[in-house]
């Protein structure tokens, strides 16, 4: 099997997520980030007990979140992972693994993954009106174009079923959204 381009693979859960483009999806990568890997766990495992602690903010700013997340995503992966083909299991673990990257010194920096890339190309194509977007009707177009020439049945079916699951995260952000932040 081909590699799974990690940006397209994105795009796939987001499309369904938000019912082939008719619904506004959450535009905050941790946020995206989350609700992609409770999604998957629970898809995987059946459990929906990702630690509450990933979707806190607070936690994800300070200490070593990206380890502790990053170690939590490979145990379930390696334990559970064989549900889904090995080349979607490996775009998974390269999407959501979250590192650090130094600015200037080891304190300076920020966190990254594949998520954390796509939302800032998209910010140039989408703006971030009250941290949601839409897919353009020609985004879809070249989503629904790239989903039958690039992916197999099988990983259509596994993402359109991890999509139906990011529902309660993505309706659970917008209520955070809806209360903690003014626009």
């Amino acid at each position: 099997m081909a590699r799974i381009d990690c940006h397209e693979l994105i795009e796939l859960l987001l499309y369904f997520a938000s019912h082939k483009g008719k619904r506004r999806m959450i535009f905050e990568w941790e946020m995206l980030t989350m609700e992609i890997a409770a999604a998957l766990c629970c898809y995987l495992t059946g459990r929906t007990d990702i630690p509450d602690r990933f979707f806190r903010s607070e936690f994800r700013a300070f200490g070593n979140f990206q380890d502790e997340f990053n170690g939590w995503l490979n145990e379930l992966l390696d334990a559970h992972g064989s549900k889904i083909n090995p080349g979607l299991r490996e775009a998974f673990r390269e999407m959501l693994t979250i590192d650090w990257q130094n600015k200037v010194g080891p304190s300076d920096g920020y966190n990254r993954n594949e998520v954390r890339e796509w939302y800032f190309a998209m910010i140039g194509v989408y703006n971030n009106f009250r941290r949601t977007f839409a897919f353009s009707v020609e985004h879809i177009g070249a989503i629904e174009r790239r989903m039958s020439q690039d992916f197999g049945e099988e990983t259509i079916n596994h993402c359109e079923a991890i999509a139906a699951l990011m529902n309660g995260y993505i309706e659970r952000d917008y209520a955070f959204l809806k209360e903690h932040h003014t626009y």
